[in-house]
């Protein structure tokens, strides 16, 4: 087809030109000819953040003039880039099944490295009314930001309201229209999303822009749980995110304390309890493949509460709405309340053990799963490993220095 670059030279633009033909070919043919009126549209910058060590949702607001992801991505030490079908590019290796950047799509791109780097993709502003998203019901979407300035997700996705479970970033801010909740607030340029519809597949066009009032006076917004303080340098936010909304808490929880989510032994997630309303943790999923630690779908949820006046972390009971256990990743967010043992203290914190202990497995019997619990008098190196009758290590469950108090660590024998 016809294309053209208009060189302006007082400012150094490349401005790309749509050949309206009005007479002839509208494509390249020898001996051919085309009468055209030449439109110009400026290029613009779509500028791609990428932080190191992490998995980052990424879309373009642009159609770019070079779709091909080698172009952009080859020399900033990118190790992977995702899309949400189960297709990857991966560099290294030379497996490229995504070959040119779909715009109606967002992709996970981790790159390797301590900086951050932002690459410009130039391009036309995408026609949004021309460019409909597909939408697959009963799963996480990865879908773009179309739009080259912030916009309320309510406004972008308000259409699909009835059905839409959860739209989320890669920082764990999340928009719930069930819960009515909204730590999201705007969209951004550059920026790709999660968004979970219940139902039937369908397509979406986004709207006409309109000014982002998401975060003004009197709107839903508001931010996610206060960051933990005891925990905050223990949590790695890998960038694939898993939403747990804490609606009720029991009275001997303190208003200032921290809850922290464990998978096994392996901390996922921490937040401090909100002031008022609901707490919102992000819980962090693994990622062998990068070694980037986290929670593993269907394990159990387990909670410890970190109370400030007791400087002591105490196990929770954390329960889901319909009264059963938590899996990370069962839906396409969580929701429960934690309580504390009517016998603890927070003041003074629970009383020590007195001696070690292996103190009960339950359920015993299980089926699948099992919750082994054990007391340390003392902060302790802790290394639990389950064997099979023959002697045969099945599982090392835990492998760490633990605090002195009372601990718990799940198995499943299913996995």
């Amino acid at each position: 087809s016809l294309h053209a670059r208009l060189y302006l030279s007082s400012t150094g633009e490349l401005v790309d030109l749509m050949p309206q033909v009005s007479q002839g070919l509208a494509v390249y043919a020898p001996q051919g000819y085309s009468v055209v009126q030449a439109v110009g549209t400026q290029r613009f910058d779509n500028e791609i953040t990428l932080p190191g060590n992490r998995f980052n949702l990424v879309s373009l607001w642009v159609d770019p003039v070079d779709a091909s992801l080698s172009s952009h991505f080859s020399q900033i030490g990118l190790a992977i880039m995702q899309d949400d079908e189960g297709n990857a590019w991966i560099p290294q290796y030379g497996i490229d099944q995504i070959g040119q950047w779909n715009t109606e799509r967002a992709y996970y791109a981790y790159r390797t490295g301590t900086d951050t780097v932002s690459v410009p993709i130039s391009g036309r502003p995408i026609v949004r009314s021309e460019q409909p998203v597909a939408l697959h019901g009963g799963r996480f979407n990865q879908v773009p930001m179309l739009y080259g300035e912030p916009q309320a997700a309510t406004h972008v996705f308000g259409a699909l309201t009835s059905r839409l479970a959860i739209v989320q970033d890669d920082e764990g801010n999340a928009w719930i229209p069930d819960l009515n909740f909204n730590s999201l607030g705007d969209l951004r340029p550059g920026k790709g999303y999660q968004l979970f519809l219940t139902g039937k597949d369908t397509t979406v066009v986004y709207p006409e822009p309109q000014q982002a009032l998401s975060k003004a006076p009197g709107g839903a917004v508001r931010s996610n749980a206060p960051a933990s303080e005891h925990y905050k340098d223990q949590v790695v936010a890998t960038g694939k995110p898993w939403t747990l909304v804490i609606e009720g808490w029991s009275e001997n929880v303190p208003a200032d304390a921290e809850i922290s989510l464990w998978d096994g032994e392996q901390l996922v997630g921490a937040a401090r309890r909100s002031a008022a309303g609901a707490t919102a943790v992000t819980a962090w999923m693994a990622d062998p493949s990068m070694e980037l630690p986290g929670f593993t779908p269907g394990n159990p949820v387990m909670a410890r509460i970190w109370a400030p006046a007791a400087q002591q972390e105490i196990d929770a009971v954390l329960t889901g709405r319909e009264g059963g256990a938590l899996r990370f990743g069962e839906g396409p967010y969580g929701v429960g309340t934690v309580s504390l043992a009517s016998s603890v203290d927070v003041e003074t914190g629970p009383e020590l053990p007195t001696e070690y202990a292996l103190e009960r497995i339950y359920p015993n019997p299980f089926n699948p799963a099992t919750t082994i619990a054990y007391a340390l008098p003392a902060q302790s190196r802790v290394r639990v490993e389950v064997f099979d009758v023959a002697g045969r290590l099945l599982a090392v469950l835990a492998d760490a220095t633990l605090p002195a108090g009372r601990h718990t660590v799940s198995w499943d024998a299913s996995s």
